[in-house]
């Protein structure tokens, strides 16, 4: 538990720290530098939706229901690690000040990470409202499915 309490001010620190080089360098060679190391990739896949693209990357589909299942699971081989709220939260803030001062990061950002992450997400059938034809007391599911930080993207867009 102290381990992992240590990884994560690690973690927070070193996000922190690229940011405030990134605030300070010419804007484009730090443009530059993003897209050529993938930073924003990384911020997303790495941080944002860990557990998501590790489950993907283990076979485990893209069905969300299943990356739920295995988060809860006592008796999994391997647990997916996702970073903690404050990293997360700090991740967030990186990827707003990188996305932020670029309409072109953005429009990368939206077309490379967002655009297929989005596309890989079943949409339940009962999710289909259309307001002529259905009352709202018919439908099951209101909102958005949490994805892990859902709701940080939600903000930015």
């Amino acid at each position: 538990m102290e381990r992992a309490a240590e990884q994560e001010r690690l973690l927070v620190g070193l996000v922190t720290l690229t940011g405030k080089i990134i605030a300070m360098a010419d804007k484009t060679v730090s443009d530059r530098i993003i897209q050529e190391k993938d930073l924003i990739g990384q911020i997303f896949k790495e941080f944002l939706f860990a557990s998501f693209f590790q489950a993907q990357q283990e076979g485990s589909g893209s069905d969300l229901i299943v990356i739920q299942q295995q988060k809860g699971s006592r008796n999994d081989k391997k647990k997916i690690q996702a970073p903690n709220n404050k990293s997360r939260e700090c991740a967030y803030e990186l990827l707003h000040q990188l996305v932020g001062n670029s309409g072109t990061l953005m429009k990368k950002f939206l077309e490379e990470q967002l655009v297929p992450l989005i596309q890989t997400i079943k949409k339940p059938k009962s999710w289909s409202y259309v307001p002529q034809t259905n009352s709202e007391s018919s439908q099951k599911y209101v909102g958005l499915r949490n994805l892990g930080c859902i709701c940080y993207m939600n903000s930015m867009m």
